[in-house]
């Protein structure tokens, strides 16, 4: 049996109009930080519900370190659902698209940040625009589909896991891109979809003994950058690409987000960026130094290669229970403590 949480709300009507004054960064949405080249290129969220997130980040994701309410358990009992599933909501844009030409369709798509691949894969995440005069009938029609989907949408949660509701709104609330990740299907590697994956992520993290060591701003970057680490990789395919992908996503998130430093906002996307790290570390006692080079600078600042190891252990526990046991022993190899000596290095400089 599951339970209905209420309206979402993500881009809800009490999304009121900006100010006609834009001219403070720090205090109101800046246009832009949210168009490029005129075009809408990331949904807008209103300044105080980042606010409100940045103010309340610590009880918003500690709600997930209960050991007693994991997302596994989640998973076990049926997942995060949507009353409003992505599947419907794809269904529903194909058919308002299918007698267009591949061109045309192509066209309308990328008006709202999204493209058809093969399978009917819907990749990229959706843009509800907020000017509308100068939409087809067509896009006016996608437009309120996506409306309905950020906006009128519901979760259904298994029993047991009421405590999440107001942790998932106020994420939802946020980064409205990640309703999208709700029920996308991952590639056979992965036993959970894509929104569950990244929120195993985070939970995994405050479980690691290192996480605790952390203070409470390389937490908050951590966690952000975890929630937003695979925010844009294509539904049920290998894809190569998704932290750069992500990372351009990530980047427009947090530009809307004022709450954040600049410094924070460029940790941020380099979590992301880069979160695939590991991958050019070697087991064994032989290693690259040019590559170690690279990741050191990568990760030159402060505590950052430490996150980005407990991180590192994060991402492959979240995938499933072999992949740890598989690449796990990379994140304390040899090559990483001479990734360490060279971050030592460049911070005494």
């Amino acid at each position: 049996m599951v339970i209905k949480i209420h309206n979402i709300n993500i881009l809800q009507k009490i999304n009121r109009p900006l100010e006609a004054s834009r001219s403070s960064y720090h205090s109101r949405l800046n246009e832009s930080e949210i168009l490029n080249n005129g075009k809408q290129n990331i949904n807008i969220v209103p300044q105080y519900v980042v606010t409100n997130f940045l103010n309340n980040w610590k009880q918003i994701f500690d709600v997930f370190n209960n050991p007693k309410l994991s997302i596994d358990s989640l998973v076990n009992k049926g997942g995060i659902q949507l009353k409003y599933s992505r599947q419907d909501f794809k269904t529903n844009i194909f058919s308002k698209i299918n007698r267009l030409s591949t061109t045309e369709q192509t066209a309308v798509l990328a008006k709202f940040g999204l493209e058809r691949k093969e399978a009917d894969t819907l990749a990229g995440l959706p843009i509800r625009l907020e000017t509308k005069q100068n939409l087809t009938p067509l896009e006016a029609s996608v437009n309120n589909e996506i409306e309905k989907f950020y906006s009128q949408n519901q979760i259904i949660l298994p029993n047991g896991f009421e405590s999440f509701q107001g942790s998932l709104e106020s994420i939802c609330r946020t980064f409205p891109e990640f309703i999208f990740t709700i029920g996308a299907k991952q590639h056979h590697a992965h036993k959970n979809t894509l929104a569950e994956h990244m929120l195993k992520a985070l939970q995994e993290n405050m479980k690691n003994p290192l996480y605790k060591t952390l203070n409470d701003s390389d937490k908050k970057v951590l966690s952000i950058a975890t929630l937003l680490h695979d925010i844009n990789k294509t539904e049920g395919h290998v894809d190569p690409e998704h932290p750069e992908a992500s990372a351009k996503t990530a980047t427009a998130i947090v530009k809307r987000m004022d709450g954040l430093t600049d410094i924070d906002k460029k940790r941020i996307v380099n979590f992301v960026r880069n979160h695939h790290w590991l991958m050019k570390i070697s087991n064994g006692y032989w290693y690259d130094s040019g590559k170690a080079e690279e990741i050191a600078y990568t990760y030159r600042y402060g505590n950052d290669f430490k996150m980005a190891k407990i991180f590192a252990e994060s991402d492959l526990k979240a995938v499933n229970p072999f992949f740890y046991e598989l690449y796990g022993a990379k994140i304390n190899s040899p090559m990483t403590k001479a990734i360490e000596e060279k971050i030592a290095i460049l911070q005494r400089r």
